[in-house]
């Protein structure tokens, strides 16, 4: 069944599924409830999704989830909050709220418009930073004060952190991470929860935990249960050996994108305060794709544009990206093959009408 996303529509999905992912959306703690819930109506509808009602309700509750404080990203989790969604004691205006869907998708569907035109232009843009980095000697970055003006925005203090192998990628937009004693980069089955880690660890930022210096690492990892392979997030004090490192420091687990497709199921992780205690007032969105994806161009609530960070290791077969930007959520995101091509675009949030 393909969902249409016509006025009728919208009524008729509010009324499905509308009550339970306003709840849901309270029970998570979202700023909007309401707005979370029009939102991931809105998205369902436009991507048109394939599915039963059931399907419909889990890509919506994804949605919800990610307004989440803090994000509920995995689909037990989510289906445990729905469960008890179904019974929770809030009382939703149906008219309201399929009115706000309409709204929502209306505005989904200008800034699907808008971001393919940027896209175009982004594509020159990304073609040309790719000769920029690959013709910049791999020794010192430029100095940091040096500023490049492009059409998708402003990227200060180009640099690359120690972990980035794959220079040909756009320039980065987060602050360079610590290094750490070899010793301490290698995890070898460390069990955090329900993951177990085994690899390198990559830096990816330098922060604080409750007032502390910090890195932001990724390590390939493995789920306990089903042995999925995935990316984890882990944050631990400075110079913690990995071995060491407690439950609690693991971040966020992103897994990884099915064969042959150029991104994950799930919308990008946004990481903030109180996450990490360092990102007050800023957010970090981190995705994993296929190597294939060579930029990623991610458009904010507030218009805003950055090109993420690319890491791409010798011991993994997929990409991460990072972007770190002022506290707001990404509207959407656009892969870019090498040449600066389009691969694949992704819509999730829209401004507030």
């Amino acid at each position: 069944m393909v969902v249409p996303s016509s006025p009728s529509d919208a009524t008729t999905l509010a009324h499905t599924h509308g009550t339970r992912l306003v709840r849901l959306a309270h029970l998570l703690q979202a700023p909007d409830p309401e707005g979370a819930a029009a939102d991931a109506l809105a998205s369902v509808l436009l991507a048109a999704r394939r599915g039963d009602a059931h399907d419909q309700l889990l890509a919506a509750a994804r949605v919800v989830g990610s307004y989440g404080q803090p994000p509920v990203r995995d689909d037990g989790r989510l289906e445990g909050w729905l469960d008890r969604a179904e019974t929770a004691p809030y009382d939703v205006d149906l008219t309201v709220l399929s009115a706000a869907t309409s709204r929502h998708l209306e505005l989904q569907r200008r800034r699907r418009r808008t971001t393919r035109r940027r896209v175009a232009a982004a594509a020159l843009v990304a073609a040309g930073l790719v000769g920029v980095a690959v013709a910049w000697p791999q020794g010192d970055p430029p100095a940091s004060g040096w500023q490049v003006e492009t059409a998708v925005g402003r990227f200060p203090h180009w640099g690359f952190p120690d972990d980035q192998n794959d220079r040909s990628s756009a320039p980065p937009t987060l602050p360079p991470a610590a290094s750490l004693p070899a010793s301490q980069r290698q995890a070898h089955d460390v069990r955090l929860f329900e993951v177990v880690l085994d690899g390198r660890a990559h830096n990816i930022l330098l922060t604080t935990l409750s007032g502390v210096p910090a890195d932001m690492l990724a390590i390939a990892c493995t789920t306990v249960d089903t042995g999925t392979p995935a990316i984890c997030i882990v944050t631990l004090p400075t110079r913690t050996a990995l071995r060491d490192a407690p439950p609690s420091s693991l971040t966020d687990v992103l897994e990884l994108p099915r064969r042959h497709r150029v991104a994950r199921e799930s919308v990008p992780s946004v990481l903030r305060a109180p996450t990490v205690d360092g990102l007050f007032g800023r957010t970090l969105t981190l995705d994993v794709t296929s190597a294939r994806a060579h930029s990623m161009l991610v458009t904010y609530t507030d218009g805003s544009q950055l090109l993420g960070t690319r890491y791409h290791p010798g011991d993994w077969k997929v990409a991460l990206f990072a972007a770190i930007n002022t506290d707001v959520l990404p509207a959407q995101v656009a892969y870019l093959a090498r040449d600066g091509s389009p691969l694949a675009e992704r819509s999730f949030y829209t401004a507030t009408p």
